[in-house]
């Protein structure tokens, strides 16, 4: 037989249940059905264009439009579903982007520990997140409801996701006796075996296994999902459009099972005696839900009420509440989690799951309108226009046939009986007053204006929604601005305008659901876990300390997000990159006076190769004698513990050279290498500072070629590496390996100087 599984009990603030009277608990189930009753009532007819509005987006199989005749015309174009998908494309492309959020460290921390940081990020959010298949999912549903509803509803929960397996262990005392069956049989040759043999019922069974019940656990982590419209409820004045913490009720409801009350329960996550009370409820859907679902499912073919939807199955409801649940007239914000017919499985305060008391809830909206909730979509806004499109096309189709099969008029010698003609092509009318035996009538001309009146119509679509071609994917035309980068990103950017401010609003919303989960990451998720993600790095990262106190990104960066668009593209960055690199390295007079310096170059040419996601060191070494100028002061402190400075070319090392020796014969120094200040042989360290310096001033005195004399080609040598000079063709010039070996004090005269103490 197997043995009982025990479900584990997790010990977070978030299983403190509120404990409520019985009669007080009715009455705070009667509050939220009630304030759930009045929202469903004054969104009735929103919920009906909704209706609407989904029909014309996604019905392309029943529409219906009477014609002039029978079998003319019956085509619905696509004009709302090529636009809803130029709009679900751009969110998500921009969303799902791990660039376009950008961290920036708060305190000056090392590379290394910002890069661990980011890692874990990126590890989280894209990869573990809703039971390890990331965002991405979530971004793409999300992004279709806000297009196609004017607004996306998003809930953040902890799902702790552990099943019951039915496993077997294999039996030790077996092994143990057969470990031990060379001792056994030695003791029965020393002791004759007893007469009374045990009975059967005093006889050990040892089998080679038994079964066990294991729990194993699947997930534990942060756990995001969108919710329809129609089961979203909040009212509709909301000042900041999508703030979900104003209104004092919000209910999101979501499907689950009887199995996973019972699991949830023994979990402790639920009240004890939740799954009793939900198995003896009746299910029963509301009527608009049930509406709205059979005519999704008469739009995709499927039937809901033939599918396996067992009686087990029951609608879950998430309430964020703003109620006096204690009596004392101080309103508290709490969380319930209820069954549809009122079982409450949990209570617990809004800051046991968000320490600054906002409410895991996520509104996305499309057009949002001004201090109202339920934003306008696609669908909405292209209603009329793909209506009118739907009829122009119809009339364009009906002209062609008419024009390929014309109708007539024709002589009649008796009057036209009292009856209805129809109209059809090739069908003759008989009339009294035609002036030849027969006349064809003609609407070939009609068909330019719906042509052109149909181009008018995509135009204005493409207003509307501002998507462009660009914003599509296609290809521009080469043509006036189009034929150069910053003629594209000048279109680019106009094209944009009216985006941004509709995706800044978005944005924020969405840089608020990354941060929660983030908070979840840096507090709840196991150490073992990040350690195991980050490596043997984190040990020198944490030093002593523990992981979920240390790499904590919601306290160490800031984050921010970058409303993204074709124009900020890892291609367009690479481009203007690789041009200010062109720009730096091309010889010219900005070379000449010494405004381009390596470093500059160094720089430019280090972004580049960032940009192609490579690692810069691998492919290029920093030049020497680029840093920043020192004074003598600083020089001299570097000094004083042994080390030589950083010099840098552009500075006057005759000078410095002087004023270092007139500072040694000062002997100001002396007191500070007495009192262990400085180091000992401070002295030594300092003469080869001089002829470092010396070195350096006689490298550098060799006049630059004047390119504003026509001396471009043999700069150019030089920057290559092929002229005379570099080459060392010249005796009396000095070579890049020579300035190396001067400034380093390893030539011959350097090295005495510097061996000997002498004074250069």
């Amino acid at each position: 037989m197997a043995e009982k599984a025990e479900f584990s009990k997790a010990s977070l603030i978030d299983r403190l249940h509120i404990d409520m009277d019985l009669e007080s608990e009715e009455q705070f189930n009667h509050w939220i059905d009630q304030k759930k009753h009045s929202i469903e009532q004054a969104r009735t007819k929103f919920i009906e264009r909704q209706e609407k509005y989904l029909f014309n987006y996604d019905d392309f199989i029943t529409y219906v439009r009477k014609g002039p005749w029978d079998g003319s015309s019956n085509y619905h174009l696509p004009l709302t579903q090529i636009m809803v998908s130029a709009q679900v494309a751009k969110l998500y492309n921009i969303l799902a982007n791990p660039a376009i959020i950008s961290f920036t460290p708060r305190d000056n921390y090392d590379d290394e520990f910002t890069s661990a940081l980011k890692k874990l990020y990126n590890w989280y959010i894209w990869d573990y997140m809703n039971q390890k298949k990331g965002i991405r999912t979530f971004v793409w549903e999300a992004a279709f409801d806000t297009v196609t509803i004017g607004f996306g509803i998003a809930l953040r929960n902890w799902l702790m996701h552990e099943i019951k397996v039915i496993d077997y262990d294999l039996n030790e005392l077996q092994r143990e006796v057969a470990d031990m069956e060379g001792q056994a049989q030695e003791i029965t040759d020393n002791n004759p075996a007893p007469t009374d043999l045990p009975t059967e019922e005093e006889q050990i069974d040892i089998a080679d296994y038994k079964e066990v019940e294991r729990i194993v656990k699947l997930f534990e982590g942060t756990m995001l999902e969108t919710i329809p419209y129609n089961r979203a409820f909040f009212q509709n004045d909301i000042p900041l459009v999508n703030d979900m913490n104003y209104p004092d009720m919000v209910l999101l409801q979501t499907d689950t099972t009887l199995s996973d009350i019972k699991v949830k329960e023994l979990q402790g996550e639920y009240r004890e005696g939740s799954f009793e009370k939900a198995e003896t409820e009746d299910k029963k859907k509301e009527s608009k839900e049930s509406d709205i679902e059979e005519k999704k499912d008469h739009l995709t073919g499927y039937d809901s009420k033939e599918g396996l939807y067992l009686n087990k199955e029951r609608t879950l409801e998430y309430v964020f509440a703003r109620y006096d649940i204690d009596g004392d007239g101080v309103d508290e914000d709490v969380v319930v989690t209820r069954t549809e017919k009122g079982t409450i499985c949990k209570m617990i305060h809004l800051n046991r799951i968000s320490p600054i008391n906002n409410r895991p809830v996520y509104k996305f909206d499309c057009f949002p309108k001004p201090r109202q909730a339920y934003s306008r979509g696609v669908p909405e806004f292209m209603y009329q226009l793909n209506e009118k499109m739907d009829l122009n096309e119809n009339m364009k189709q009906d002209y062609m046939q008419l024009s390929l099969a014309p109708m007539f008029a024709y002589r009649s010698t008796a009057s036209i009986d009292k009856q209805k003609i129809k109209l059809s092509p090739g069908k003759g009318i008989p009339v009294d007053d035609v002036n030849s035996d027969i006349r064809i009538l003609d609407f070939s001309k009609n068909l330019s204006h719906l042509f052109q009146d149909q181009g008018n119509d995509w135009n204005m679509a493409d207003r509307m929604n501002s998507t462009s071609p660009a914003a599509q994917g296609q290809m521009p035309g080469v043509v006036g601005a189009q034929r150069s980068t910053s003629g594209l990103i000048t279109l680019l950017n106009q094209m944009d305008n009216e985006f941004k401010p509709r995706f800044q609003v978005l944005a924020e919303e969405f840089k608020r659901m990354i941060s929660d989960c983030l908070i979840d990451l840096d507090t709840r998720v196991d150490p073992t876990l990040k350690a195991r993600v980050l490596g043997p790095a984190v040990e020198k990262m944490v030093d002593g300390g523990t992981i979920n106190s240390v790499m904590r990104i919601s306290d160490s960066l800031d984050m921010s997000i970058d409303v993204g668009s074709v124009v900020n593209s890892e291609e367009i960055k690479r481009n203007d990159a690789a041009q200010i690199y062109q720009l730096l390295s091309t010889p010219g007079v900005h070379h000449q006076f010494g405004v381009v310096t390596p470093k500059g170059i160094y720089a430019s040419l280090n972004e580049v190769i960032k940009l192609y996601n490579r690692d810069p060191s691998k492919y290029l070494d920093k030049p020497e004698f680029v840093n920043k100028e020192l004074t003598l002061w600083q020089e001299i402190q570097v000094c004083a513990q042994g080390m030589i400075p950083d010099m840098s070319m552009q500075e006057n090392h005759e000078q410095k050279a002087a004023d270092w020796q007139e500072f040694l014969d000062s002997g100001e120094w002396q007191p500070s290498v007495e009192n262990g200040q400085y180091v000992a042989n401070f002295v030594d360290v300092a003469k080869q500072v001089i002829q470092k310096h010396m070195a350096l001033a006689k490298a550098l005195s060799a006049q630059a070629p004047n390119v504003a004399q026509g001396n471009q080609s043999n700069l150019n040598q030089q920057m290559t590496g092929t002229s005379d000079q570099q080459g060392g063709n010249d005796p009396t010039q000095t070579t890049s390996r020579d300035l190396n070996a001067q400034a380093s004090g390893g030539n011959e005269q350097g090295g005495e100087a510097g061996n000997s103490g002498a004074t250069p």
